[in-house]
């Protein structure tokens, strides 16, 4: 068994330990369905503060197991596949997402919508070190607290963070073209176990080296 270190890719999972005060939180599960295969599928987000589980993402928009996401109270990066009782943390355990790269910028675009219910604006997403063609537009609401969560694309969510003080959760996700990537088809506000976030005694640890920040 080996997970997927290039999920982390796909998904652009970050925390921000150090984000503002005003940061809301935000405690429950989202469900998205993503649209970057031939068949739509579900992907999950489960979030408690600074602590995210994510499942059903792997770094070519397919469904199926391809490993679990977590991100714990310690703040650790760990990569898991409950099914088999396995985990690994890429680099070593050091691995921190909570620095901005400042390679990514959000310009306003005038659109909105409303998904759920909830009302959110779209915002194109650059990448200064990439070409206009890889942009994405993101309808991100700041009212429902912070989940740094790009789904479909790759972004290390702390720039959002760092960037939208208020909050910031991408509700849905649109190519250049305007095809949907992915979107929130539920959204789930409840009180989360701790232990969702955490690695199970009875897993084994698998050590592939440190291969650093991806």
């Amino acid at each position: 068994m080996r997970p997927h270190l290039t999920a982390v890719v796909m998904l652009g999972v970050s925390l921000a330990p150090n984000a503002s005060r005003a940061q809301k939180q935000f405690e429950g599960v989202i469900t998205y369905e993503v649209h970057t295969s031939r068949e739509p599928h579900s992907a999950i987000v489960t979030a408690k503060g600074k602590r995210l589980r994510a499942e059903g993402w792997d770094e070519q928009g397919k469904p199926g197991t391809s490993g679990t996401i977590l991100i714990n109270a310690k703040g650790e990066f760990i990569m898991a596949t409950p099914e088999r009782k396995a985990f690994m943390r890429p680099g070593g355990g050091e691995l921190r997402l909570d620095s901005p790269t400042h390679a990514w910028t959000f310009t306003k675009t005038g659109r909105n919508d409303t998904v759920l219910g909830n009302a959110c604006d779209y915002y194109t997403m650059h990448n200064t070190k990439s070409s206009r063609e890889q942009d994405t537009d993101l309808c991100i609401t700041t009212t429902m607290g912070t989940i740094a969560v790009i789904p479909s694309r790759t972004f290390p969510g702390i720039d959002g963070q760092a960037q939208f003080p208020q909050g910031f959760l991408v509700l849905k996700s649109v190519d250049k073209n305007g095809k949907v990537l992915a979107v929130a088809t539920k959204i789930d506000r409840h009180p989360v176990d701790d232990k969702l976030f955490e690695v199970a005694p009875d897993w084994r640890e698998i050590n592939l080296g440190a291969p650093g920040r991806p």
